[in-house]
């Protein structure tokens, strides 16, 4: 019988995760804990070199995201944190993978884990947002003088805020407890960064909160900074376009009315 040569033109691009990882440390994880993991296998198979904002990047996490979860996989005692002089993280090492003890006659649901035994590793409660009809929410931005933020966000997104997005802005004050001083801040260090999505932004956002981040004072004494020296984006009109770049005309739209309602009263108007 005649063999048959198997071949593949393409080095290998697999990332091989151990079934011990899966069987004893998968199920426990939190998602974006196990994302943060599966990328630094992906990377140690290419030698990639990597840094907490190009981690962020790739996963669409904050640089804050990717610390909680290097700091619980440290805590699985699955891999292991080196940090400078400045306590920056400066390596990581993937430490050998150990399947956890089974007591003798139990099942497998009733394994014993030791390290449950610690305190939980700690996850804040985030507030759940709200959506609100449209009606409802143009009176509550109104109400909490939140109009003037929204059109900044606008002038900082470089687009409207779409109905959704308006409800997140509103989530940030009424939820996450934040000002209007304090959003437009956290407005502004994301669009210093490059990162004009709304989705990253209320990341940033539930990340401050679950931080203790309360207070645009607190967050200016915590942050890097390089973010004081971003340029304020301000609530001012929106530069001029192809749209707009024309006189602007004013109307009186009660003449307006009052005009169309004599012309409908007259005899053979239409």
């Amino acid at each position: 019988m005649n063999t048959i040569e198997l071949r593949q033109d393409e080095e290998n691009s697999t990332t091989s995760i151990s079934n011990t990882f899966i069987d004893t440390y998968m199920p426990r994880a939190n998602g974006e804990f196990l994302k943060v993991y599966f990328l630094l296998a992906r990377c140690l198979h290419d030698h990639s070199a990597v840094s907490l904002a190009s981690m962020a990047d790739a996963l669409h996490h904050t640089e804050q995201d990717v610390k909680r979860a290097l700091q619980y996989w440290a805590d699985e005692h699955i891999l292991h944190l080196d940090f400078d002089e400045e306590h920056n993280i400066s390596g990581i090492e993937l430490l050998p993978l150990k399947r956890k003890e089974t007591a003798a006659g139990m099942t497998p649901d009733e394994t014993i884990y030791p390290e449950q035994e610690k305190t939980p590793y700690p996850v804040s409660e985030t507030p759940k947002k709200i959506s609100y009809t449209p009606k409802e929410l143009a009176a509550r931005l109104e109400a909490n003088h939140l109009n003037q933020v929204a059109f900044m966000a606008d002038t900082c997104l470089g687009k409207p805020l779409s109905i959704n997005e308006l409800n997140t802005l509103y989530y940030f004050n009424e939820s996450l407890h934040m000002d209007a001083d304090f959003i437009q801040f956290l407005f502004e260090y994301c669009c210093s960064r490059g990162k004009k999505n709304m989705r990253y932004i209320e990341k940033v956002a539930v990340s401050w909160y679950e931080d203790g981040l309360r207070d645009l004072n607190t967050a200016k004494s915590r942050l890097t900074p390089s973010v004081m020296d971003a340029p304020v984006v301000s609530a001012k009109a929106p530069a001029k376009n192809r749209f707009n770049d024309f006189e602007q005309r004013t109307y009186d739209f009660d003449d307006i009315e009052r005009r169309l309602i004599a012309k409908v009263g007259t005899p053979g108007a239409r």
